[in-house]
């Protein structure tokens, strides 16, 4: 209600209405001050002079009376009556100037209040005018008699009160007139004093009203205030909380930015934090050691990734457990860590990555009644920052770990100074950038190595496997052992496999393998790719633009590429659009043939390294053997890979083995594209 400008223009207000009721009342309190002087001062004189006349007269008539009738024991003199003859004359000569400015202001003032003022001051007036006129005349007439008065003249005596008889008459009717008048200045005065009073009243009321208003605006306003101090504090405390939770946030903000969400530990971001703090002490020496889990994707892949998120969660335990008091833990990506010893020995860092090492090989971790053992490769180094940079103690610390993982897993890798995992290190990103720059430039190029069925008498060709090789910058072809490996390891096989898939539907898009004499084409697929369902996807798009059954192509896969339950669900998809199915190096991985009976495959193809020496080596033979009595007993079709000489392939006849490719047979060789008319399909190099 009163807020800001408005109350202020309010409280002006009211003061200037308690100043403009004071000066009225002042004023009006001047006024009737001045006229119940005027009154006064009317009353007074009028009242003195008939007075006056009245008193002169009768002395005069009483000492006349002594003068006539003196007695001889007390004699009276003549001058005392002449002399108050002169006096009771000078009262008449008085009567003159009765009506004077304040009696012109009376009769003003008079004529407002009163009903008929004029009357009262018309009757005096004529009867002063009688005075005026009949007394100075009469007295005129009476100085001779007067002054020759005798003692004893009772005739002139007589004539003299006979004349003073009329003139007292007048007076006394003067009298009366003034009575009449002091009584209508009186209630005049008493009217002008209770207008004073009355106005006085109303003054005191109106500042009593104003004063009060006055009060309850500022009670108001201060109201006002105290709540718009309150509203304030509570603004100022709701501040302080936003405040105290914006910190909070900022400190949450800046652990999150630091940390892992998943584990707590220290994330990318934070281990380059600890590594510049690290590396602003020269000569310092430090232990460092890059972890990487084995097994991870096959849990992910077989129980989700909750299980994956809870494994990760129980390694960092045990690394903080273990790392506890001596140094950090950070969480470097997906199913890495980086363990930091800062101002370490290096004897006392390798006892220790060891001991860890240890609690790693096996780690037995169970999710949904799923019993999976998890190890880790360690890469360790013991640096001195005056002596390294922080690129490269990076650089050799995951180069060790990449040694490490690929002598087998499950171990560590302490960097003794050599730099040959560097330049390893360095040969693999050299790879990456050549593989990207093929895809980016389309550098690579399809081959194929043929699939022969063993007859009792030679062979027939079956299928194509299709093989992929790349150009390099000079152009000339690179072995697919260069780059392949590197792809895998850094996830840019499933770039190579989309392209390879699609540039191989666009051949069979092309070309009748009718013609060419083939029942399919066996087209490979990496771990990486059989996992992603965006891939499947992939796959069924080109299905449906494709014009060929898809029958005619096989898709190849290897033993840990199936491993997990999103690689089932990838395989039974693909059997479901009509692709045939071959799990590829079988015998290298851990595959049971329990396992292999649930996967919907239908192809085996024996790893290459039971096949090469399978004339020399009876172990080999009957594992080939083995696998491939099962494959009969399966209903599933056996392939074998590297077969290098003719008596590797009699063997195999004489097991009964389906298929058959390798170097003895024929060597891989550029896809024929569509201006190969003379090459002859059917030959088996």
């Amino acid at each position: 209600m009163f807020t800001g400008w408005r109350l202020q223009g309010f409280t002006i207000a009211c003061l200037l209405g308690l100043v403009f009721i004071v000066i009225t009342y002042q004023n009006t309190q001047v006024s009737v001050r001045n006229w119940l002087s005027v009154l006064s001062v009317s009353q007074q004189e009028w009242n003195w002079k008939a007075t006056a006349l009245v008193r002169e007269h009768l002395r005069f008539v009483v000492e006349l009376d002594s003068y006539v009738n003196q007695h001889a024991e007390a004699p009276v003199e003549r001058e005392k009556v002449i002399e108050r003859f002169d006096l009771y004359w000078s009262r008449y000569t008085a009567m003159n100037s009765f009506f004077t400015d304040s009696d012109a202001q009376t009769v003003e003032l008079l004529s407002r209040i009163a009903s008929s003022p004029d009357e009262v001051e018309a009757r005096v007036k004529g009867i002063v005018d009688t005075l005026n006129e009949h007394g100075i005349a009469t007295l005129t007439r009476l100085e001779p008699v007067v002054m020759t008065l005798e003692p004893g003249d009772v005739a002139s005596y007589r004539q003299i009160m006979r004349d003073l008889r009329l003139l007292s008459d007048n007076v006394v009717d003067l009298e009366t007139a003034l009575f009449e008048r002091t009584r209508l200045l009186q209630f005049t005065q008493d009217h002008l004093t209770e207008m004073l009073h009355s106005r006085l009243r109303i003054a005191y009321i109106g500042l009593c009203v104003v004063i009060f208003v006055l009060v309850m605006a500022i009670y108001a306003y201060v109201l006002i205030k105290n709540r718009a101090a309150r509203s304030l504090e509570s603004v100022n405390s709701k501040l302080l909380a936003k405040i105290s939770e914006s910190e909070a946030l900022t400190r949450q903000l800046k652990r999150a930015a630091n940390h892992d969400s998943l584990t707590g530990l220290l994330n990318r971001h934070g281990f380059e934090l600890l590594l510049e703090r690290l590396f602003m002490e020269p000569d310092q020496m430090h232990g460092l050691c890059f972890v990487d889990l084995d097994m991870f994707k096959v849990v992910n892949d077989t129980s989700g990734h909750a299980a994956g998120d809870r494994l990760i969660q129980e390694i960092a335990q045990l690394f903080l457990e273990e790392f506890e008091g001596r140094g950090q833990v950070a969480r470097f990506g997906g199913d890495e860590f980086v363990l930091v010893w800062p101002d370490c020995e290096a004897e006392q860092f390798r006892k220790s990555i060891v001991t860890i090492t240890s609690k790693l090989s096996p780690f037995r971790f169970q999710f949904d009644q799923h019993n999976f053992e998890v190890s880790g490769s360690f890469g360790a180094l013991h640096f001195s920052t005056s002596r390294h940079s922080k690129q490269s103690v990076m650089a050799i610390a995951d180069a060790a770990c990449y040694e490490a993982k690929n002598s087998g897993g499950g171990r560590v890798y302490f960097h003794d100074g050599d730099d040959s995992i560097i330049a390893s290190r360095k040969s693999d990103l050299f790879w990456i950038n050549a593989v990207q720059q093929a895809l980016k430039k389309d550098q690579f190029v399809l081959f194929h190595q043929p699939i022969v069925e063993i007859c009792k008498q030679g062979v027939r060709q079956h299928s194509w496997e299709i093989l992929v090789r790349m150009y390099g910058e000079d152009g000339t072809l690179v072995p697919p052992g260069q780059f392949l490996d590197v792809a895998e390891r850094y996830g840019l096989a499933p770039r190579i496999d989309r392209w390879v898939v699609q540039h191989a539907f666009a051949w069979l898009n092309a070309h009748s393998l009718d013609v060419i004499g083939l029942d399919c084409l066996n087209i490979n697929l990496s771990g990486l790719s059989v996992s992603d369902l965006e891939f499947l996807s992939f796959i069924e798009e080109l299905t449906a633009e494709a014009r060929f059954e898809p029958q005619n192509v096989c898709f190849e896969l290897t033993e840990t590429a199936v491993a997990g339950h999103r690689s089932r669900e990838f395989l039974v998809r693909l059997k479901a659009m009509g692709y045939q199915l071959a799990l590829d190096d079988f015998g290298s991985g851990f595959a049971s043939f329990g396992y292999l009976e649930s996967l919907p495959v239908d192809y085996i193809k024996i790893d290459g390294q039971f096949v090469r020496d399978l004339d020399s080596n009876s172990m080999h033979r009957e594992f080939v053997k083995a696998i491939g009595s099962i494959g009969q007993a399966m209903d599933k079709q056996v392939v074998a890979e590297f077969v290098e000489n003719e008596a590797s392939l009699e063997i195999l006849r004489e097991l009964q083995i389906d298929y058959a490719q390798g170097y003895h047979l024929a060597k891989p060789a550029e896809i024929p594209g569509y201006s190969d008319d003379q090459v002859d399909w059917r030959s088996v190099a």
